[in-house]
């Protein structure tokens, strides 16, 4: 076997690899967006921490948790769970002229609070429909469980 020969087989088989791994995130991605109780939302740790960047994914409700997936990644495993029990649902805005940059238009923010994030906090951007869903969400926890007889939405000024 000469010089171009072998050549030729590591392309081939790099493109064989870059063909199964495409193969695999349009499958995923299919998997991900298929189903009711999901919707495209962007995340981002803490609150209203600029440092930090804005991550594209998928959400999807899945009994007491709310998973998020990242739209490119080759895992099937939620990067975040967000449990219904154990956050609340803080003051919503419009993004600020540097967010829309990065957001999709109409989106709003969404600041969730609870112990299960590494600040405590961290931020969802999706559409006001998600927005409705999240809170309808949220508030809809079995009897007994949840945090009754407040309001967890702070700001309603939108």
């Amino acid at each position: 076997m000469g010089f171009g020969a072998g050549i030729e087989t590591v392309i081939v088989c790099l493109c064989a690899l870059l063909g199964l791994a495409v193969a695999w995130l349009v499958f995923r991605r299919s998997y991900l967006g298929g189903g009711p109780g999901t919707f495209e939302c962007y995340l981002r740790p803490g609150r209203g921490d600029f440092n930090r960047r804005w991550s594209h994914g998928v959400a999807m409700y899945q009994g007491d948790a709310l998973l998020w997936y990242p739209l490119v990644s080759l895992s099937l495993r939620p990067r975040c769970q967000i449990r219904r029990l154990q956050i609340d649902i803080g003051p919503h805005r419009w993004p600020t002229s540097n967010e829309r940059t990065f957001l999709f238009e109409g989106q709003q923010i969404v600041q969730l609070i609870g112990r299960q994030f590494e600040s405590d906090t961290c931020e969802l951007a999706m559409s006001p429909s998600a927005v409705t869903g999240l809170l309808a969400w949220v508030e809809s926890a079995p009897p007994g469980q949840g945090q009754y007889g407040h309001t967890r939405a702070q700001d309603h000024s939108l």
